[in-house]
């Protein structure tokens, strides 16, 4: 990566950059034009020159008289002034979009480098570093890039044309306006130098504070229990005074530069009235001369700054720009080729023994001292031993993730560490304890090592995305799109994304992960139209649900069925307004608040006054429970579908109605008074908001919106035979809402529910559902244990020729003995290398190796290395 700016820029942004010049080079003539035509018009127009023009006078073949010369010049100059402000505005427009490409480059080459990173390198260049790095110490630069060519080009030409209008008029005068400039362009340099070492220790000290910060918050239950808690605040105090020092000395130098350049531009004009002002009394210059020398000096000023302002800018981006590239450059990060090596080549795998010859690696007990093993190819492997450290190294080192100091490791005699990534992840998969997720669907975080294949687009699709991945080829990224479907499914060894689905949940019924799939599907949405039979037969269930529930008295007792005629007390006031849901789902209640189709049924039906009296009052209750808790407090929690900001925000909203009688709330006031009333449930939430009045209004509300001409294709309402959206697959099961007052029972209601799942043969498409669950961020969704099983999914999906598994169903209990049948099965004629803890399960893999406490390794057959024990 360049490491110079100009050089950056000119590289990457050549054409770019010469279209600018252009532009700019065309703005210099019509300047000069727009310079000369004000002199031309005092002294020849109105006749103050030293020679009396004589009229008519001849201009480009015209005869003109006085009055018609003059407002020829006039419309001469105005069109100067709007032909200069055109091509300044298509040269502003250039250089943002020259600087928008650059930032957009950087940053996806930052990124792009951040893949190729070595791990080593993230033992000591923190996640929050990176970002910082990525998004916030190179964002001064997104506007700099298009001018560090152009600017002292177009501001040099500009005070250049401004110099030789001046010495054109007058060589004294011009003298006098470049008297000072050597002196400056001396001094201000000299000075900016050490402003610039100061910003580079200010990006090193604040770097150093966000360590800090970042250690300290990692430790902080340590910090709690050792009482070290003030040695931690005086370490900040004191790296906060340093950046107080250093910005404070940056001020005072700025600011004395500053004072210098304007002083020094000041006393040109003080020549030119005293020096001028002679030559003029004197005959020797035109009023009008003297007048456009003063006209052009006053625009001098404005590039003579900008060249010096970014002479500045040059000194202190330019540096930062230098320290960012060398974060992200060294011996630390692959080259390319280790990158993308292979990547088109289906046929490029590592097969063969897994092997490591004399490699050592970590300190201590806690790495690998000499260690010399193999792991047999198309044999089940067990690890045992090294629990301080040394046997997640060898795991780690097996999967190409950590390089060795010394010794080798390779498959099939070919070495890992020289091995592109592709290659490897086409040859093995790991799985750790750790395993990362990402936002998103299950199905999207299981087929997650299958997304090799960029989407293939359909002809509209191209045509949609045409732009944006032209743009993609011009500014250095990668020219594909995220969406559509990037999934390999040649190499899960299947034909398309259903017979995906099927071998998913046969792979998660093997590891033990289908219950949880079944759980994910009863709580997940679907969308009817995708699953239309599914659909059918949750309607079917739904009717015979009903009958045996109104059949069975403690089940009954659990549920509030719905019911026209009255307000069901544990849904939510928007489904008792509707007596439904809306057609289209939104991720929570609250998000209807500013949904305009629901907006228009509220506005119709009369239910805004009442609802925005109940969310006042929900307002008021909770800031009398909360108090002045801040955006932490657990107590918080307890309202989960209320947003925390909200609630936060309420009680600015009581202060505001309790200030005013007429109080009327609009804009977000409006907003968050109605999710909260939408929202409530009066069971669940316990606030004194819903009377006998409300539950008339909201009734009467109810029979109006149930009238209104469109509201069955607005809503899906409840008791009928349609499917809704917004409602998870459990709650269509139903035909009311559990009681929140009888939690204690939901587990019988459950079994009662998952028994007329199962009688209606709706647990694989439930299932099957479930991968459409989302998970949120880095998997939470999920269970610990069950990520690990998930993860497993993942990399047996892609069915690799060495599978690693470290601190997975590596224990002593019945249902990891069992996930090691499955996978010993799923792996069979394939090599299986497995971490364990419970060193008796050794005996069913085909072969042993020992991590020593001392970093060596032993191996052997089952019996001799357990007897060995």
């Amino acid at each position: 990566m360049e490491k110079n700016l100009v050089r950056f820029v000119w590289k990457y942004g050549k054409l770019d950059t010469i279209k600018t010049l252009i532009v700019t080079f065309m703005t210099f003539p019509v300047i000069y034009i727009s310079l000369e035509i004000p002199k031309i018009i005092v002294n020849d127009a109105l006749g103050a020159g030293k020679t009396p023009v004589a009229f008519p006078v001849s201009f480009f073949g015209l005869r003109l008289e006085q009055m018609n010369y003059l407002l020829v010049l006039c419309v001469i100059f105005i069109t100067m002034i709007v032909l200069n402000n055109w091509l300044k505005f298509v040269l502003n427009t250039q250089i943002g979009l020259t600087s928008e490409r650059m930032m957009r480059r950087l940053r996806f080459t930052l990124f792009e480098a951040v893949m190729r990173f070595r791990t080593k390198r993230f033992q000591y260049m923190k996640q929050g570093e990176i970002v910082q790095s990525v998004m916030g110490e190179i964002d001064a630069l997104s506007g700099f890039f298009g001018e560090v060519i152009s600017t002292p080009v177009w501001q040099g030409g500009m005070l250049l044309v401004y110099m030789t209008f001046i010495f054109m008029q007058d060589p004294v005068l011009g003298a006098a306006a470049v008297a000072l400039y050597p002196v400056q362009g001396f001094l201000i340099p000299k000075l900016q130098k050490k402003v610039v070492r100061l910003n580079k220790a200010r990006v090193a000290n604040v770097r150093k504070i966000a360590d800090n910060i970042g250690e300290s918050v990692g430790a902080i239950e340590e910090i709690h229990t050792s009482g070290t808690a003030n040695w931690h605040l005086a370490l900040i105090a004191d790296r906060l005074y340093e950046s107080f020092a250093i910005r404070l000395d940056i001020f005072k130098r700025k600011y004395l530069i500053k004072g210098l350049n304007n002083f020094m531009i000041a006393l040109t004009p003080f020549a030119f009235y005293l020096f001028g002002g002679i030559q003029v009394i004197q005959g020797n210059l035109e009023l009008g001369s003297l007048v456009a020398v003063l006209a052009a000096y006053k625009d001098v000023s404005g590039p003579w700054k900008e060249l010096l302002n970014y002479f500045q800018r040059w000194n202190d981006l330019n540096s930062r720009f230098e320290m960012v590239v060398e974060n992200f450059s060294g011996d630390e990060v692959y080259d390319r080729e280790r990158i993308n090596g292979g990547a088109d080549d289906p046929q490029a795998v590592l097969s063969g023994d897994v092997t490591l010859r004399g490699v050592s690696h970590g300190p201590g007990s806690s790495g690998l001292k000499g260690a010399t093993c193999a792991a047999p190819s198309g044999k089940a492997t067990a690890v045992i031993g090294g629990e301080e450290g040394g046997r997640d190294m060898l795991m780690r080192m097996m999967a190409g993730l950590v390089e060795p100091e010394q010794g080798r490791v390779a498959i099939g005699g070919q070495s890992v560490t020289e091995a592109s990534l592709p290659v490897i992840a086409r040859s093995l998969a790991f799985v750790s304890s750790d395993s990362a997720f990402f936002a998103g669907t299950l199905r999207e975080n299981l087929t997650y090592s299958l997304r090799k294949s960029p989407a293939l687009l359909s002809e509209d699709e191209r045509k949609d995305a045409r732009e944006r991945l032209a743009e993609a080829e011009h500014t250095g990224n990668i020219a594909a799109t995220p969406f559509g479907d990037w999934t390999d499914y040649a190499a899960a060894g299947v034909a398309d994304s259903s017979a995906l689905n099927e071998r998913i949940i046969a792979l998660a019924g093997r590891v033990g992960l289908a219950e949880e799939l079944y759980h994910l599907g009863l709580q997940a949405r679907m969308n009817p139209a995708d699953h239309p039979d599914l659909a059918a037969r949750i309607l079917d269930a739904r009717a015979e649900l009903g009958e045996a529930a109104a059949n069975d008295s403690e089940i009954a007792d659990i549920i509030e069925f719905w019911d026209a005629a009255r307000i069901n007390q544990n849904a939510s006031l928007l489904e008792n307004v509707l007596f439904g849901m809306p057609a289209t789902a939104q991720d929570s209640i609250a998000e209807y608040a500013e949904d305009p189709k629901v907006l228009t049924i509220l506005d119709s039906a009369g239910a805004m006054k009442p609802l925005l009296a109940a969310g006042l009052s929900i307002a008021e209750q909770l800031v009398e429970l909360l108090g002045a808790v801040d955006e932490d407090s657990s107590l918080l929690d307890s309202f989960t579908d209320y947003s925390k900001k909200d609630i936060l925000a309420s009680a600015e909203i009581v202060d505001a109605a309790r200030l005013k009688a007429d109080w009327k709330p609009k804009g977000d006031e409006k907003r968050i008074l109605l999710s909260f009333a939408l929202a409530f449930v009066p069971v669940r939430d316990r606030l004194d908001v819903l009377d006998e009045t409300l539950e008339a209004q909201l009734l009467e509300a109810r029979a109006r919106a149930q009238k209104i001409e469109n509201y069955d294709d607005l809503v899906v309402g409840f008791g009928g035979d349609r499917y809704s959206p917004a409602l998870s697959l459990s709650e269509n099961l139903l035909d009311g809402k559990r009681r929140h007052d009888r939690r204690s029972a939901w587990r019988r209601f459950d079994a009662f529910l998952e028994a007329a799942v199962e009688r209606g043969g709706l647990r694989d498409g439930v299932t099957a559902v479930g991968l459409s669950a989302p998970l949120g961020v880095g998997g939470a969704g999920l269970s610990a244990s069950s990520r690990r099983r998930a993860a497993l999914v993942r990399a047996l999906l892609k069915r690799p020729g060495t599978l690693i598994l470290d601190g997975v169903a590596g224990g002593s209990s019945e249902d990891e003995a069992s996930v090691r049948a499955a996978v010993r099965d799923e792996m069979a004629g394939r090599t299986l290398i497995m971490a364990l803890s419970f060193v008796d399960a050794a005996k069913d893999f085909d072969h042993v190796i020992r991590v020593n406490v001392d970093g060596t390794t032993k191996e052997g057959a089952p019996a001799a290395m357990l007897e060995d024990i």
